[in-house]
């Protein structure tokens, strides 16, 4: 599921890393990324359990109003704004597998930070539990497209991707071009 995000971090760390430490420099990420992850979900899957247990149909709509309203916060923007830092990594010793273990942290408190409310959505959903964690990592993947941006309230979302769809298909469809350009 975090696999695709995880890309342009992990090769920022190969491309940083001697030849001889890649893949060693590479493991401490994962290792720095999944711990911090591993923490989220102790808070989170108890709190799905939790909501589960309740009156399930009220939790279900007080955590989607918690998400929407986190989807438009500011707040969100910020942590997605640090999803796209590359920050410089040490070349040599204890120093280098320091940066990436802390690289790796810090993106995943990036990714929590953004992502946590829809993760937690996802995790409530009893019905299609499946479908809905798919939805949410194919969302959080696609809005990390989006170049960071100023810390307001508004709407995020996979808009760039949105765009270049309807670009695709205004270009490849004249009738649809003519049809919607009026």
């Amino acid at each position: 599921m975090m696999a695709p995000m995880l890309v342009s971090p992990l090769r920022h760390v190969y491309e940083r890393s001697f030849a001889s430490r890649r893949v060693h420099r590479m493991f401490l990420f994962i290792a720095g990324y999944a711990a911090v992850w591993f923490a989220a979900a102790a808070i989170l899957l108890p709190l799905a359990l939790i909501s589960a247990w309740s009156m399930h149909s009220a939790a279900l709509v007080v955590i989607t109003a918690l998400a929407a309203l986190w989807q438009v916060s500011p707040a969100k923007q910020f942590f997605l704004n640090r999803c796209c830092r590359r920050p410089p990594l040490a070349a040599f010793g204890i120093r280098a597998d320091g940066a990436a273990l802390r690289y790796g942290a810090t993106h995943a408190l990036a990714c929590v930070g953004a992502c946590w409310a829809l993760m937690l959505l996802a995790l409530t959903t009893t019905h299609d539990h499946a479908f809905a964690m798919f939805f949410v990592s194919l969302f959080a993947g696609l809005e990390r497209l989006e170049l960071p941006a100023a810390l307001t309230w508004g709407w995020r979302g996979p808009d760039k991707v949105l765009r270049i769809v309807a670009t695709r298909v205004q270009s490849a469809s004249p009738l649809f071009a003519r049809t919607f350009s009026h």
